[in-house]
């Protein structure tokens, strides 16, 4: 047999760089966000901000408004609390919202239309581009393309006020999913109030179980149901459920009420849409057949039933909530208007009736504190689900861009912390934090995404186009199709049920679905899912690898591929009915359908950067070395005096490793990460014991580990700038420490400033026209003065604003290693330094290549492993 030219573990490295030089460490949040303006956004505006009344002194009118169009404008850079006046060309980007300290955002405008039917006919107005809400916009993403990223992760944040801030991903359970738990069924649908959850359980009739419907307000006969629809008693299950359908049928319909309203005591009548708005007949039949059959059984830890909630469902979070109050307003609003003025035009009562800030302010609320709400009727608030970007270094940057959330870190359960096996290429497995939050906070693997909602109308369009039976369904015969948790159709054999799914991956692997889309055939049946929240990972595909090595030459570019179909996403309910091989050398590689494409995509893209050789080092020195990482030192970035951060460090002289990994040496990532530094593992008079270590003096004066630690000071307000205050009796300070101050009552950049000297000299003037000094002292603000930012408006009020000034101070300091400073290799040894001696008393080698050489740093040797 011919030998088959397989993709080398080069090649197979070279696919999945080209996969992070393009979308970088931020790309499922920028996906997610995308998908929430373009199309989330928008359907839930057209599903909210519609409504009809009765108006007039005896409701013989009716009165109903529907949205006719959403416009989202280009982003724009808003100024939150002073309107200072900014250029109209400056682009809309990161360093001007910072140096500005604005926010971007994008305009919401909507169209309405105003239907009036009276017995004399119907009255028809439009009004168009109503300012509904400033939306903020994520940078990087296709709102704000003007971008330029410096680095693999310089973007998928907001910027509000010129803080940075991030969304970290939250876990929750599935929904829209028959389970099945011990004597428990349960379908939530997410849109339908929580208080209706249907279950079904098993509870004791006499000697024999049957199968009721639970609400929280009591129980009834599901037997009941199917009775009321004439059920065919062959279709329900168990037995037990057959035999009381049968008893039901015999009885009146105001006794199957009766019963009925135990469970739902405001219904007038028997419907199914009682209990789900998208429950069908079926659908219910096909609960009670998986409970007594113990289908669907699942693990709530497995990782299948877990969902995540990005940047999309939780900014619809925020929207739903505020958008509902908005409505109610206008509503009450507008129909009061139509009430005092029936003899005006209904638009003339509108521009007041809609408050742009609702929406504005809850945006910006929950961005800016991070408590978040829930969606649907649930009213609880989370916290913590936004979160001011770390900007301390490099590594704690990119470790929040891709950290997710997974459960309560108050509670004590072991399940929902620890790694299990189906976390393999989803979920990093040394990645978390220490202490109270260990295993809490997980961490995607290396190319997982997340996958977005696709609206599966598209998959039952395919059934209608291919004549698949979606009317006559049988739910205790095998061959049938489930999408979202709902029975959809059935086919007629084993051969055309493979048939349909073999046509929807290929669909799927050409784009005509999502590429996220989940087809899963199992136990005779199909399962479809095509919600969001799904974490995705990247599988070679065997055959259409194979197919395109026959034929020529391998594109080493994942985009590439995944339009091919060679590459496809997979999820981890999908992968348990695949066989994906390690690698290409295993001996049943033709029996798998698919094959991993690269050994470390298992691994988050801090433990891959930041810890080489992890395949030979204990677990927990790979999590003490992520946590040390992210407290490391960064290289200095060329744009750092445009940053503008509260406080940053970065490292002079930073060297490459000598042992890089592959992933470090991707370009976004940084060049410099610590410096090598000649280490001597041996005793040394008793100095180096435990976890301390010796310096160089000589290696420290020749520039070793001296940092650059960058400040800034901001202020924002109405007082009046000026030198005057050094000049008066009522100064506070003496004149001594404005000395740095220019008359404009700004420090002079390349001047320095103690902790006691003043770092912006302002005054105010009292009502009774008494001056006293605010001048600030520099504090913890101390250094060379690097940068002076002023900005001058009126701040933003319903009045007259005042006079106001934004102003951004950026100060530096070189820090200089001493006793105490703590250091760390890439293998997490840490420890302090405990002595700082000359070169000449350091040991030197004797003899050898090396003879004559001293060392920079001596650790103690049991520091290894």
């Amino acid at each position: 047999m011919e030998a088959i030219n397989w993709p080398s573990e080069q090649d197979c490295w070279k696919i999945c760089e080209s996969m992070l030089e393009k979308k970088g460490a931020t790309d499922q949040q920028k996906i997610s966000f995308n998908a929430f303006i373009k199309r989330e956004m928008h359907k839930t505006i057209y599903e909210l901000f519609a409504f009809e009344n009765q108006v007039g002194l005896d409701l013989s009118k009716t009165f109903a408004v529907t949205c006719k169009n959403v416009v989202v404008k280009n982003a724009i850079l808003l100024n939150n609390d002073i309107e200072t006046i900014t250029p109209s060309n400056v682009s809309v980007d990161a360093t001007n919202a910072r140096l500005l300290r604005s926010s971007i955002v994008s305009p919401v405008y909507i169209s309405l239309s105003f239907t009036m039917k009276s017995e004399f006919g119907t009255d028809k107005e439009e009004i168009q581009d109503m300012l509904l809400c400033y939306v903020p916009i994520m940078v990087g993403s296709c709102m704000n393309r003007c971008h330029q990223k410096s680095n693999i992760c310089d973007d998928g944040y907001f910027i509000l006020g010129g803080n940075e801030k991030c969304i970290v991903a939250q876990e929750r359970k599935i929904d829209r999913e028959v389970l099945v738990n011990a004597n428990t069924c349960v379908f939530k649908d997410p849109k339908f109030p929580d208080s209706w959850m249907l279950e079904l359980k098993k509870q004791k009739c006499g000697a024999k179980p049957i199968i009721e419907i639970v609400t929280k307000h009591g129980s009834c006969d599901i037997s009941i149901i199917f009775a009321e629809y004439d059920v065919n008693t062959d279709e329900v299950f168990p037995q037990t459920n057959k035999l009381t359908t049968v008893l039901w049928k015999e009885k009146s319909p105001q006794e199957r009420l009766h019963f009925y309203q135990n469970a739902f005591p405001r219904a007038s009548c028997i419907n199914i849409k009682d209990i789900f708005h998208t429950c069908t007949v079926k659908q219910l039949l096909y609960m009670a057949f998986c409970l007594s059959t113990k289908r669907n059984t699942y693990s709530r830890d497995h990782i299948a039933y877990k969902r995540v909630e990005n940047v999309s469902e939780l900014m619809l979070a925020v929207l739903e909530k505020s958008l509902l109050r908005v409505v109610m307003s206008f509503k009450k609003r507008i129909i009061n208007f139509i009430n005092k003025h029936p003899e005006k035009k209904m638009i003339k009562g509108v521009t007041r009736a809609l408050d742009s800030r609702v929406c504005t302010e809850a945006f910006f609320y929950s961005l800016s504190t991070g408590n978040w709400p829930s969606r649907g009727k649930n009213s609880k608030i989370r916290t913590g689900v936004a979160q001011s970007r770390s900007n301390y270094n490099f590594s704690s940057i990119l470790s929040q861009a891709r950290r997710i959330h997974t459960g309560n870190e108050k509670l004590s359960i072991i399940d929902q912390r620890e790694v299990r096996g189906d976390h393999f290429g989803y979920l990093a497995p040394y990645n978390t934090a220490e202490g109270k939050s260990c295993g809490i906070n997980k961490h995607f693997a290396t190319l997982a995404t997340v996958s977005i909602e696709f609206d599966d109308t598209v998959i039952y369009k395919y059934f209608e186009d291919k004549q698949i039976n979606s009317n006559i369904i049988y739910v205790g015969k095998p061959y049938y199709i489930v999408v979202n948790g709902c029975i959809a159709a059935q086919v007629k054999d084993m051969k055309e049920l493979e048939n349909v799914a073999n046509e929807l991956r290929q669909y799927r692997r050409v784009g005509i679905i999502d590429k996220g889309v989940s087809i899963i055939i199992q136990h005779k049946h199909i399962n479809i899912r095509s919600d969001a929240g799904r974490i995705l990972r990247p599988l070679f595909v065997l055959k259409n690898l194979y197919a395109q090595i026959q034929n020529g030459r391998l594109a080493l570019d994942f985009e590439q591929l995944l339009q091919q179909g060679i590459i496809e996403h997979i999820d981890s309910r999908e992968e348990d009915t695949l066989q994906v091989a390690a690698n290409f050398n295993v001996d049943h590689l033709f029996n798998c359908t698919h094959a991993e494409i690269h050994a470390t995509l298992s691994l988050s893209m801090s433990t891959n950067t930041q810890a080489p050789y992890c395949n030979h080092n204990q677990g927990p020195r790979i999590t003490y070395q992520n946590a040390m990482a992210k407290q490391s030192q960064s290289e200095l970035p060329q744009n750092y005096r445009d940053l503008f951060y509260t406080r940053s460090h970065y490292i002079y002289y930073g060297q490459r490793p000598l042992a890089a990994t592959k992933l470090g040496s991707v370009k976004g990532m940084p060049a410099a990460s610590g410096l090598n530094a000649i280490v001597a593992i041996m005793p040394f008079m008793g100095y180096n014991q435990e976890d301390s270590i010796i310096v160089s003096q000589a290696f420290l004066d020749r520039g070793g580990y001296r940092t650059l630690d960058v400040k800034t000071f901001s202020y924002s307000g109405s007082d009046q700038i000026s030198k005057r205050p050094a000049k008066e009796p009522w100064k506070r300070s003496e004149a001594s420490k404005f000395q740095n101050i220019d008359d404009d009552g700004l420090p002079t950049p390349g001047n320095y400033l103690h902790p006691d000297d003043i770092i912006l000299s302002k005054f105010e003037e009292d009502e009774d026209a008494v001056m006293h000094d605010t001048s600030v002292k520099a504090k913890d603000k101390h250094g060379v003065v690097q940068r002076v930012i002023v900005g001058h408006g009126k701040r933003r009020r319903k009045g007259e604003g005042e006079e106001s000034a934004k102003i951004n101070i950026m100060s530096y300091k070189m820090r200089v290693p001493e006793i105490g400073d703590k250091f760390a290799s890439r293998h997490a040894q840490k420890g302090v330094i405990s002595m700082i001696l000359p070169q000449e008393d350091l040991p030197t080698i004797a003899c050898g290549p090396n003879a004559g050489m001293t060392p920079d740093i001596i650790m103690s040797p049991h520091a290894i492993p």
